[in-house]
């Protein structure tokens, strides 16, 4: 996937859940596909492709969080951030992911 497809993902993701910034799978059927972060601040989309897994993907958007109180932006993590998980990463090799998987099972949710 191209960044202009990417950025075309992130409006879609923001359309429907909206968040300023949103991180998320570039390749939803991969287990291993690498993250994106698009935010969206003051018109402009700004794309950080190809972060890693989502351990790396939340340091980032945590970063982006930083830089932006710097500048005097209040991101609110409940209201602008969406870190979006799809079924493919759940069930992936990693052991985080299934304890992930392994406590929503608990809960009653099933993918």
């Amino acid at each position: 996937m191209n960044e202009q497809q990417i950025i075309q993902k992130a409006n879609l993701v923001r359309e429907a859940i909206g968040g300023l910034i949103i991180g998320f799978p570039i390749e939803e059927q991969s287990p291993s596909s690498p993250y994106a972060v698009a935010v969206f601040l003051n018109g402009d989309c700004k794309l950080f492709p190809n972060l890693g897994d989502i351990s790396d993907t939340a340091e980032a958007i945590f970063a982006i969080m930083e830089a932006c109180e710097e500048e005097g932006i209040k991101i609110n993590f409940d209201q602008h951030v969406r870190l979006i998980t799809y079924v493919a990463q759940l069930k992936a090799p990693d052991v985080r992911m299934r304890r992930a998987l392994k406590k929503d099972r608990k809960r009653g949710i099933r993918y």
